[in-house]
């Protein structure tokens, strides 16, 4: 934080009104896009934890593996999701924003429900794993360039709700993901996380969109009182 304080280029001082939290009910209120944004964020967040909190229980009670060898799994879970986030940027450069998350979305979909049916071998399952963490990553980072310009003229509220909506996801998978793993085992955590993703892919397709045109006013002027 230090560093980035010393190195970041100052902003200029905003003039007018800070944000009041009615005020910032009223901008949701005219760009129902960054709601859906934040609803597609938290499926997906809620999907991958609900996988990622109970996988290290899963391949001990499937794979009898130590506390060296589920190091090595999170070693792929890290390689894997690594691999994803450097990719993401050329994929989505290369074919677009939606087409790439929408499929990697899909995909990682798919992998959620197949994942539980990998048990019969340690290398199929870590190369699963690999590939469900990989699909995750791509869905996340492509999908950034895609949220900044859902409403430029909120951009700033509208990845801090995208952001609290996700941290919102993440905690609550932490929590279903044990209780899920206990009533139902690993098919019911893959098949509940497929259903959140595709939910999660469909919400994007069907709500979440770009502005037609770069509103260019800026975020500051909005908090500005109005008569």
């Amino acid at each position: 934080g230090l560093l980035l304080w010393r190195m970041m280029p100052r902003a200029p001082r905003r003039t007018g009104h800070s944000p009041r939290l009615r005020h910032l009910a009223s901008l949701l209120g005219r760009h129902p896009v960054i709601l859906a944004a934040c609803l597609y964020a938290l499926l997906l967040m809620v999907a991958n934890d609900i996988i990622f909190i109970v996988y290290g229980d899963w391949m001990e009670a499937s794979f009898g593996l130590n506390l060296g060898a589920l190091g090595l799994a999170a070693g792929v879970i890290g390689g894997s999701e690594i691999a994803g986030e450097l990719s993401a940027g050329w994929a989505v450069d290369r074919f677009g924003k939606r087409p790439v998350v929408i499929r990697m979305g899909l995909l990682g979909g798919l992998s959620y429900a197949l994942l539980p049916f990998i048990s019969s071998s340690l290398p199929a399952a870590l190369m699963m794993l690999a590939i469900t963490f990989y699909c995750f990553e791509v869905t996340i980072v492509g999908a950034i360039p895609l949220l900044t310009e859902l409403a430029p003229q909120a951009r700033g509220v509208a990845m801090s709700a995208v952001v609290a909506a996700s941290a919102l996801g993440r905690a609550l998978g932490a929590w279903l993901g044990p209780e899920i793993w206990a009533w139902g085992g690993i098919r019911a955590n893959g098949l509940i996380s497929a259903v959140l993703a595709v939910l999660a892919i469909l919400v994007l397709i069907r709500w979440v969109h770009e502005a037609d045109a770069p509103h260019q006013e800026e975020e500051g002027e909005n908090y500005a009182p109005t008569h």
